[in-house]
């Protein structure tokens, strides 16, 4: 016997709202930034592109069963065949990176009269929403500010989704904290090296001139001479005063 759903939308976390009768769930936009400076980090970008690269180069098989109407097959993967590479890019990257991605399916009609997608327009999470029914947690649209999309006129895909929490799981997120430990560790050896670079040389020089091929030069210009030859951040020349028992040039 049918009957509807009876459980209430399954969300084990986030701050979730209630919008024109429909649940939708925020999203932090600084946890996005933190995934997109993430890719960049080489070797999780290497990661991304081993992992999508064997999905990218494969290829679709399309069959059709045997009550499908006349030229059923052909329709779809001539549909399908032209936007497979860009729906496998943007939905992996999409998916792995933040847990979804979302897209508006825009319509077109071709010269025999049918309805074919013109496009699918992949929509930023940042302020995208999902809708979903309040009451049992199924998808129900996309919102974008005050645009409303409704589930017809959505794609949405995910990964690891608990529940009904359509915004899935990052993959992203399984090396936050490694990721910031690394660049913790990092700022603080740059750091330490600042400071180490930072150290001055302090030469001590009697004043009074001296004898350099011969020639009577101030010592002055002799332990600048001394400090130019020498890599540091800084240096200090000091003269040696009057009962002072250092080394010349110490």
């Amino acid at each position: 016997m049918a009957q509807d759903e009876k459980t209430l939308p399954q969300r084990a976390a986030g701050v979730a709202v209630i919008q024109g009768g429909k649940l939708t769930k925020i999203v932090s936009v600084a946890t996005y930034k933190t995934y997109r400076a993430m890719r960049k980090d080489p070797t999780i970008c290497m990661a991304r592109q081993l992992l999508m690269a064997p999905i990218l180069a494969s290829a679709w098989s399309i069959q059709e069963k045997e009550d499908a109407p006349e030229g059923a097959r052909d329709f779809i993967d001539d549909q399908m065949s032209a936007v497979r590479l860009h729906l496998l890019g943007t939905a992996m990257r999409g998916c792995l990176d933040f847990g979804w991605q979302a897209y508006e399916k825009v319509f077109g009609v071709d010269q025999d009269g049918r309805i074919v997608i013109k496009k699918l327009k992949p929509l930023i999470q940042d302020f995208t929403d999902i809708i979903v029914d309040q009451y049992t947690g199924a998808f129900a649209g996309l919102k974008q500010n005050l645009i409303d999309l409704e589930a017809p006129e959505c794609l949405l895909l995910y990964i690891d989704a608990e529940g009904t929490d359509w915004y899935g799981q990052s993959v992203m997120e399984n090396a936050r904290l490694t990721y910031n430990m690394w660049n913790e560790t990092n700022l603080g050896a740059e750091r330490y090296d600042q400071k180490i670079a930072g150290s001055h040389w302090v030469i001590h020089y009697p004043e009074g001139p001296s004898l350099v091929d011969g020639k009577e030069v101030d010592n002055l210009q002799v332990a600048k001479d001394v400090i130019s030859t020498l890599e540091s951040s800084g240096a200090v020349v000091v003269p040696r005063r009057s009962g002072d028992t250092s080394d010349d040039f110490g």
